[in-house]
């Protein structure tokens, strides 16, 4: 929220409020006869030539976008915008990312309404297609033609309108989670900064567009802009490290995931999300676990009551192998998250895989060595024991796992002679077994 919030006060946008026709739209039949006029207007030889002919048909398509979006915005009442918009044709309920809004319908938008107030809304019924573009087209051509540079200015106040048209968009896109949508009027503002006529680099605009991008999954895009932004040194506190690592993960270029994570976490060593997709990676690499731990006790500092950390330390202690370490963090992480099935599960297996190892380390005893013998399979069936309450839990938490009925079965036939219970248990889990086992 509080980054939402910052994108809202630096991208520019305002909460004007005027009068508006009913429908809230510019008056959009007269807008379309303008547009057949402008249309008829660059067929004109003599006026296809004039930089005003196109500044002017930018203009009509910077109108085209007011019917679709005339003072709109997020945070508006109810009542706001019933007085700003008119009657909508049509209310109903919607259901936006698992979340229920009501709607106003009008002919060219439709609101998006939760707890009295405009959330977002959506575009409908374009009469042209990707107006922004068009308008944006017809500015950059007004610009080519004018050799003499005699509208520059009105060029320049063409472009600078229609930057904030595209931040708007942009913002509500981001609002109502269309990042492909948000991406796309991103970089759209960014290439009116760019033009010649404004000539500004809007590091802002730049690291939006590479992050919408990275949401939308259109890796090459976010790797682009978010490059863009790290060069600018506009790096969000080492936020844009991680999304350009994320980026880089998504297109399968480890390396240079490798790399960015490092440089990210070596400026920026108290961000969590560094910190953590640091431990991640390195995990996934198979790097030497001390390394790994190193980050992890800092990550585990700042955050003493995340499960997920004491979980992935124990992992890592597994792997020296340090397993009273091991079992210290996997009963942290249980204590943490009391249904946590990776951590029952893990520590169960720990315990049981224990067992497997000494009864191994039995069975190359001499044969003659029964003391030894009888004394290595008691310390097995401790071990076992162990095991068996984490792995009961686990089953408990997700009884269709085949990995886990099978461990139970295991267990329970090692015991199955100790009492009748554990051999009423055993034949339960046995046929439990086969039966998923045939499935």
């Amino acid at each position: 929220m509080k980054k939402l919030l910052f994108l809202a006060a630096t991208v520019g946008l305002s909460a004007q409020v005027a009068l508006a026709q009913v429908g809230g739209n510019t008056d959009a039949e007269q807008i379309k006869g303008k547009l057949a006029k402008s249309d008829k207007d660059i067929e004109n030889p003599k006026k296809q030539a004039q930089p005003k002919t196109w500044i002017t048909r930018g203009d009509v398509f910077s109108e085209v976008i007011d019917v679709h979006c005339s003072n709109l915005r997020a945070g508006m009442t109810q009542t706001e915008a019933s007085l700003l918009l008119g009657k909508p044709t049509a209310s109903d309920q919607a259901l936006v990312n698992e979340q229920t809004y009501e709607t106003a319908v009008y002919p060219y938008f439709t609101l998006y309404i939760q707890q009295g107030k405009v959330a977002f809304w959506k575009e409908t019924n374009y009469f042209v297609e990707n107006p922004y573009a068009k308008a944006y087209e017809s500015y950059d051509k007004a610009f080519v033609l004018d050799v003499d540079k005699k509208s520059t200015k009105k060029v320049k106040v063409g472009f600078e309108s229609l930057k904030q048209k595209y931040n708007t968009s942009a913002m509500n896109n981001y609002i109502a989670t269309d990042y492909a949508g948000a991406f796309a009027a991103f970089e759209g503002s960014y290439m009116c900064s760019k033009h010649p006529t404004i000539n500004m680099v809007d590091s802002i605009i730049i690291y939006y567009a590479g992050l919408t991008a990275q949401l939308a999954g259109k890796n090459d895009e976010a790797i682009k802009y978010l490059s863009m932004a790290k060069d600018i040194n506009f790096d969000q506190d080492g936020d844009l490290y991680y999304y350009l690592f994320t980026s880089y993960m998504q297109a399968n270029d480890t390396v240079k995931a490798g790399s960015t994570i490092e440089a990210g976490f070596s400026q920026y060593p108290t961000n969590k999300m560094l910190m953590l997709a640091l431990i991640n990676y390195y995990i996934v690499k198979n790097e030497n676990p001390i390394k790994v731990i190193g980050y992890l006790d800092k990550a585990i500092e700042s955050d003493q009551q995340n499960p997920s950390l004491y979980f992935a330390e124990a992992a890592l202690y597994e792997k020296l192998p340090d397993l009273d370490k091991a079992i210290v963090s996997y009963k942290k992480a249980i204590e943490m998250s009391p249904e946590y099935f990776d951590a029952y599960f893990n520590l169960g297996v720990l315990y049981y895989n224990q067992g497997a190892a000494t009864v191994g380390t039995a069975s190359k005893l001499d044969i003659n060595d029964t003391k030894g013998y009888d004394k290595l399979m008691a310390d097995a069936d401790v071990s076992f024991k162990l095991a068996l309450p984490y792995i009961e839990k686990s089953f408990q938490l997700k009884p269709e796992e085949l990995v886990v009925v099978e461990t139970l079965k295991n267990l329970y036939f090692r015991f199955r002679n100790d009492s009748e219970e554990m051999m009423k248990k055993y034949t339960e889990f046995k046929d439990k077994y086969d039966a998923m086992k045939a499935k």
